[in-house]
Formats: C-alpha cells, sequence, structure tokens
C-alpha cells in the first residue's frame, strides 16, 4: 500500500488577465507521503501559494490532477471538495483568521463541528487535547484579541490539527512573527510532525526552518524541482 496522502500529476495553471494569458503553474509533479516534512521556496510570485491552493483543494488546476485520499479534486463538486478537505487536510496561514467574537476553543472546534457526526461535547473534548499540545491549555477562554501573536498562531496550527488530518499545508506560517515567535513556532511544527506523524508542507521564505525539513523543493517560473538546500 502507498504512503502517498496527497499528489499532483502534471498539473498547470492559467490566469486571463487583460488582453492575455498568465501561465503560473507549468506541469507541477509532486507527491507527500506519511510522515514527510516539505517546504517550498522560491522568490514572490513564482507560483507557490498558487500551488498550495490548488493541493489543498481551494482552486482547480487548469490541466492535470491532485489526488488527495486517492480522490482528485477536479472531478468532485464543491460540496465533495469541502468535505474531502476537512477529513484528510488542515490549513495554516500567514494571518491567522481566527474568529474574533469566539474562544480560542471556539475557534479550534470549528472543523469538528462542520461534521455532523460530531457533537459539541466531543468537539470540545477533542479541541481541549489539542491545545494542551501547543501548549495552551491556560488559554483556551481566552479570544484572539487576549493572545500574542505566537499564541494565536498556535490556537490557528491545534484548529488545523484538530481533525487529525493526513496532513497540514503551510503558508507563510511564521511569517507575520519576530524571530524568537517564529522559532518557537517552526519547533512546534517540527515536534508535531515527529510526535503525531501528520505530514506538514509549508510555503516559506524563512531559510532557517526550510534547512530543518526534511524535503525542501524550490519553485521557479512556474516549475517546481527538488532542492539541496545550504541554509
Amino acid at each position: 500500500m502507498s504512503d502517498s496522502i496527497l499528489r499532483c500529476r502534471n498539473i498547470t495553471k492559467s490566469f486571463d488577465e487583460g488582453a492575455g494569458k498568465v501561465d503560473v503553474l507549468k506541469g507541477v509533479d509532486f507527491e507527500l507521503n506519511r510522515g514527510d516534512f516539505a517546504a517550498i521556496i522560491g522568490n514572490s510570485g513564482s507560483g507557490k501559494t498558487t500551488l498550495l491552493h490548488l493541493l489543498g483543494g481551494l482552486d482547480i488546476p487548469t490541466s492535470g490532477s491532485v489526488e488527495v485520499g486517492g480522490k482528485d479534486f477536479a472531478k468532485l463538486n464543491q460540496k465533495q471538495r469541502g468535505d474531502l478537505r476537512n477529513q484528510h487536510i488542515g490549513f495554516v496561514y500567514q494571518f491567522h483568521h481566527l474568529l474574533a467574537e469566539f474562544s480560542a476553543l471556539e475557534n479550534v472546534a470549528m472543523p469538528l463541528l462542520m461534521r455532523k457526526s460530531v457533537d459539541v461535547k466531543q468537539a470540545r473534548a477533542q479541541s481541549q487535547k489539542i491545545l494542551d499540545k501547543v501548549g495552551l491549555s491556560h488559554r483556551v477562554k481566552h479570544k484572539p484579541s487576549e493572545l500574542s501573536g505566537g499564541e494565536r498562531q498556535r490556537v490557528a496550527i491545534a484548529r488545523a490539527l484538530v481533525t487529525e488530518p493526513d496532513c497540514v499545508l503551510a503558508d507563510e506560517p511564521t511569517g507575520n512573527l519576530d524571530v524568537h515567535t517564529a522559532r518557537e513556532i517552526q519547533q512546534l511544527m517540527l515536534e508535531l510532525n515527529e510526535s503525531l506523524q501528520t505530514s506538514f508542507l509549508i510555503v516559506t521564505h524563512d531559510l532557517g526552518l526550510a534547512g530543518q525539513v526534511k524535503r525542501v523543493f524550490k519553485m521557479e517560473d512556474g516549475t517546481l524541482s527538488e532542492s539541496d538546500l545550504v541554509a
């Protein structure tokens, strides 16, 4: 049985801009296996975030296939894509996107409450457990405005992990943090990868973080290649 949990084959993505067409991705192949921690580096505008959105089923490629759990996103309707994401993928963004009016515990519970099979009591218990794991057991009742930047990002990571996904896709997860806090978040993700065997794929400009992961890929002019990074 294959350890592959996410893969794309020869995907392209083009956008119409003004009078012409812009080719952002030009035949990308990629595979993420169980337990991987991979990073994608590259200049701004090289296609990194576009690729991450396609891998997470937030957008559909112009051509090629993206498979998660053996299912091709392009062959599913919007609701089916959402259900597949909820079952297999967690997301972490540069800006935490927490809901201001809800506590840390309530924010983390949201993805679970989208599942009809999970009741409120079960969602709260699972959320408490993952907040404990990211070191926020004492902050579960606090709203985002009452948390530091690092704490808010820990809540965002807990939210990504609460559904026990196969993989977490993270877009510049330390990009909005000071150096000390960024290193704490970096170490947390590395520890969670080891302890939970959850796969991580991050887009980052942080070469310190990229230099510690298991696999590094470079995006350049719409193409992706594995890189021997010297941080």
